[in-house]
């Protein structure tokens, strides 16, 4: 698409700008009022421009302004989204509102799930905001009904740790403003029942009679597929068979979109025209019928968009002019955003446009680079599997940036497994509409339809799941920044553009350009030697990641690991992932109870690492001679160290060993042999105490005394009442004290009396139970805490 082509595409132009605009939020924060202002005397401005012909200032000014719009709407989004959000204390707040129920309940085996519309609190305070209430007693509700609410208000979901999922943002984004959680049988009431006609509950209670057709003529694992593909309910899908449709790069087949959209458009209109209506009366009935389609399955963002451009492609025939896809590729975004623009930070979103418009983009030039042999021409086979190709790697050349960022992975087998899967999804969704439109009226031939479709659907599960199974099916990364992005598009269009020099020019530079501001901007924000060290929420335990000046990495801990759930998988490995860290110099054990090595052998497995070191008070578990057998299989050395020794991994930060020493081998109490580091970077220090209790602790304030004075503490034990003593505080004077510790945890940890006595002596305290992770940086001089939630480390 060339310069020329998209000055005559005002549409996609002005759906770019404006979210760009949307986007500039992100990185320059600005008072909802002033955005105002600015855009009014930039709309001003241009007025003026417009009167006085001063054309170049005026294309150059409004194009300012557009994105000044897409900034000012969003300011004030994200503005409106922090008034009305309502959080409960740690542990939840007592709430009791009405209100009416907003839409369709989701029924899943523990809870229902509403959403509601509040109308009243307790004391018949008016407020507004849509409360999700998750409750196991919720039968008999529908949507429109008006109920009463008697629950914990919980804490507003936040991510834990840096690059988890952002539970509380995906609420904000779908504009619901709490949680409460009803556990108590009459929690959750009816007051009165929906009496008056809506076509929203209509249309609700039909997809709720579809989805029990697909689960009365299918087995559970092949309707839960079905019901994503053809209702966008995707609540009953395994996780396990989810993840190999990541894993294979073919998740873009369980969100409903174009397809659908043009497997309804087509048999609509052909109905409405055997119906004799006049050609425009046939065009309008079947936009009409899409946007039926798009309200009964919930209106994703895959299928508005799929909605709006065959909307567009359709209005274009009523005025009798030629259509082009990336004007409405634009309307569509245009139109998404100007009724949220939230939806810009939307997956389903991102995934949509960036899928079509690359699709559009490469699709031409992948088929005029293939080049069938002649003896092969008249082969129809081969010029439909090469086809197939070139619109699947379009595809993952235009998505792959963002499966990288929001699935940590890049799938190998995406181009071979979509050659298989789509055109067999493409008879799953036919034969799925099929079964549904005949239910209504033969159960027979709807059976029939429903067999074949369960062959089919088990056919295209088996291919997936054995893709995702093979070696190398896809590859593992780190979360790419936004310069890695810019560069890709960058780099992906300058290589489909070698044949156009002129092209090809403005690329090299438009890249260049890119590479001297990321090269160079670090210098005006500093671009220091940092210490960090990250401690992690994993819950009842410890893991705590420390990244070291020189770019080595260690781990001191690696969280729990139980029945439920591995801490080492589920946090640790993650994290080190998505920071870029291949390779872990050390890992340190601070000794050998569970809650904190639980995570070690899925390290050993799954990360390089350069040695194991632990303390000399061996453990004596199951656990802990998995983990030597583990590290012997894979020739990591397990070190030793006592008091006094150092542990060196980067030169400019001493690793100093306080405890234990060797007359602790035999001590029966792990957590007093526990492994007890300080660190000294520059004029900074920070001491971690691992489970040390207070008679270790008297031990270690006997041989050091003054030395433990440190700026900041990883408290001993989770804050309990056995660790911490006053002496110990008194004597290292943090100015920062952490906590690791677990929510409404069993051993109620930590103890009152010892936060009290942390925050008498002025240390300012952060628990991993309230604040998730604690990113601490230091360059040597001061150490500060890092808002990883709005920085996006």
């Amino acid at each position: 698409m060339t310069p020329a082509s998209f000055s005559r595409r005002p549409a996609l132009r002005v759906a770019l700008l404006f979210a760009a605009g949307i986007l500039l939020t992100r990185w320059l924060p600005l008072d909802p009022y002033l955005s105002i202002i600015v855009s009014a005397v930039l709309l001003l401005v241009v007025i003026l421009a417009i009167a006085f012909q001063a054309i170049l200032v005026r294309d150059a000014l409004l194009h300012l302004l557009l994105c000044s719009l897409g900034f000012t709407l969003q300011t004030l989004n994200e503005t409106d989204m922090v008034v009305d959000r309502l959080s409960g204390a740690p542990g939840g707040s007592p709430m009791e509102f009405y209100g009416v129920v907003d839409e369709p309940p989701v029924r899943r085996p523990a809870r229902v799930q509403i959403v509601v519309q509040q109308e009243e609190t307790g004391r018949r305070v008016l407020v507004h905001g849509r409360t999700r209430v998750l409750s196991n007693a919720a039968q008999g509700i529908e949507y429109g009904d008006r109920v009463f609410v008697s629950g914990l208000l919980e804490p507003f979901s936040q991510p834990r740790n840096p690059g988890d999922f952002d539970y509380g943002r995906f609420l904000e984004l779908n504009h619901i403003h709490g949680m409460v959680l009803v556990d108590a049988p009459n929690g959750l009431t009816l007051v009165e029942r929906a009496t008056s006609f809506s076509l929203v509950r209509l249309l609700a209670s039909t997809r709720a009679s579809l989805l029990e057709t697909i689960d009365s003529l299918h087995s559970s694992l092949e309707a839960s597929f079905l019901k994503g593909v053809l209702l966008a309910d995707r609540s009953s899908i395994p996780h396990d068979v989810y993840q190999a449709f990541i894993d294979t790069g073919t998740v873009h087949i369980l969100a409903v979109s174009g397809l659908n959209v043009g497997l309804i458009a087509v048999p609509l209109y052909a109905v409405f025209g055997l119906l004799r209506l006049s050609r425009r009366m046939q065009i309008v009935a079947t936009m009409g019928g899409l946007v039926v389609y798009m309200v009964l399955i919930g209106a994703p963002a895959s299928v508005v968009r799929a909605t709006i451009m065959a909307s567009v492609i359709l209005a274009a025939g009523l005025v009798q002019r030629p259509t082009d896809v990336y004007q409405s590729l634009g309307v569509a975004a245009l139109l998404l955003l100007l009724w949220d623009t939230n939806n810009l930070f939307d997956v389903g979103f991102q995934l949509s446009f960036a899928a079509v418009l690359s699709i559009v983009y490469c699709y031409p030039i992948f088929m005029k680079l293939i080049r069938i042999p002649e003896a092969f021409e008249e082969i129809n086979a081969i010029d439909y599997i090469l086809k197939l190709f070139a619109v699947s790697l379009a595809a993952q050349v235009g998505t792959l940036p963002f499966t990288a960022y929001y699935f940590d992975r890049i799938s190998i087998a995406s181009l071979a497994a979509n050659l298989v899967v789509v055109p067999v999804s493409v008879f799953n969704v036919m034969l799925g509409f099929a079964t549904l439109l005949f239910a209504q009226c033969s159960t027979w031939i709807a059976a029939s339809y429903a067999a074949l479709n369960e062959f089919l659907v088990s056919f295209l599960l088996g291919i997936v799941r054995t893709g995702a199974n093979l070696p190398y099916a896809y590859i593992e990364t780190a979360t790419p920044s936004a310069s890695f992005l810019i560069i890709y598009y960058i780099g992906v269009a300058g290589v489909l553009h070698l044949p156009n020099p002129k092209a090809v020019k403005v690329l090299v530079i438009a890249g260049l350009v890119w590479l001297n501001v990321a090269t160079y901007a670090p210098l005006l924000y500093g671009n220091e030697r940092n210490l960090t060290v990250t401690v992690l929420d994993v819950g009842q335990g410890d893991a705590i990641v420390i990244k070291f000046p020189n770019g080595a990495a260690a781990v001191v801990d690696a969280g729990p690991r139980t029945f439920w759930a591995n801490a080492g998988d589920r946090v640790l490995l993650p994290h080190l992932k998505r920071m870029g860290i291949t390779h872990v110099d050390a890992v340190l054990l601070s000794h050998a109870h569970s809650d904190h090595i639980g995570g070690v052998p899925a390290l050993l497995e799954q990360m390089k690492v350069g040695r194991v070191v632990e303390p000399v008070v061996e453990g004596r578990s199951a656990l802990y001679k998995e983990i030597r057998t583990k590290a012997e299989e894979r020739r990591v050395p397990m070190q030793q160290k006592a008091l006094g020794d150092t542990i060196h991994v980067d030169d400019a930060v001493r690793m100093y060993v306080l405890h234990p020493s060797e007359d602790d081998r035999d001590v029966r109490n792990l957590n007093n042999g526990s492994l007890v580091v300080k660190l000294v970077y520059g004029e900074t220090t920070i001491l971690l105490a691992g489970d040390a209790e207070q008679e270790a602790e008297e031990k270690i304030l006997r041989r050091y005394d003054r030395f433990l004075q440190s700026d900041i503490l990883k408290a001993g034990h989770h804050g309990s009442m056995t660790s911490s003593s006053a002496a110990f505080v008194n004597r290292t004077r943090p100015t920062r004290v952490v906590i690791s510790v677990g929510l409404r945890n069993k051993f109620h940890h930590p103890s009152q009396e010892v936060l009290e006595r942390f925050r008498a002596s002025g240390a300012v305290v952060r628990r991993t139970d309230y604040d998730g992770a604690v990113v601490l940086r230091s360059d040597g001089r001061s150490w500060k805490e890092v808002d990883w939630r709005r920085s996006g480390y």
